[in-house]
């Protein structure tokens, strides 16, 4: 998305400030495509893109340096993670792991340090493992580990989203807007 059309939506006060499930659940749901000539599995090809929306925040937290919050371009690393929790819930949907196997960390419990940047990067890349064992329907995918992964990027992303200052209202706006990007992708596109 430009970001320039990202932000004018998050000043855009019609823009609800909370997550519907429901609605992000059929809008998961209504993008699932398979990967033309590769497999016939529905969410192959989400799942590619789940890869690349994850090394787009890798790469977005890497520029930053020393980690350094002042410096970032607040806007665009919040369109980047408000992109990672609807990759969660593609990987939730298609990986067919229920929220109860997820514990959504509590930030309260985790001091705010640098090393934070670092533990998302090395959780990404696991998951980034992971969804690529899954599309290649490797025996060794462990849906417990998919989902303890999916807790502790959570966490960590829970962790970084307080030493930036983004809110719960924040982050719920910004996935909604690209919620229905995506809704109006689903009612164009012909798969």
């Amino acid at each position: 998305m430009d970001i320039n059309e990202f932000k004018s939506k998050m000043a855009d006060t019609k823009i609800p400030t909370s997550i519907n499930r429901d609605f992000m659940e059929s809008i998961v749901k209504g993008a699932l495509r398979p990967l033309p000539d590769f497999a016939n599995q529905n969410g192959t090809l989400n799942l590619i893109i789940v890869m690349e929306e994850f090394a787009e925040l890798m790469e977005r937290i890497s520029e930053r340096g020393l980690y350094m919050p002042d410096d970032c371009d607040g806007d665009a690393f919040l369109e980047e993670i408000a992109d990672t929790y609807i990759c969660f819930e593609f990987i939730k949907t298609i990986c067919h792991i229920d929220d109860e196997k997820i514990q959504n960390g509590d930030t309260s419990l985790y001091d705010c340090q640098p090393k934070s940047i670092a533990k998302i990067c090395h959780i990404m890349s696991k998951m980034t493992q992971w969804v690529s064992k899954y599309i290649r329907a490797t025996k060794t995918v462990s849906y417990t580990e998919i989902a303890d992964e999916l807790a502790s990027a959570y966490r960590e992303l829970n962790l970084i989203e307080a030493e930036y200052g983004f809110t719960k209202e924040e982050i719920a706006k910004a996935i909604n807007i690209k919620l229905m990007r995506q809704a109006d992708r689903n009612d164009k596109t012909s798969w």
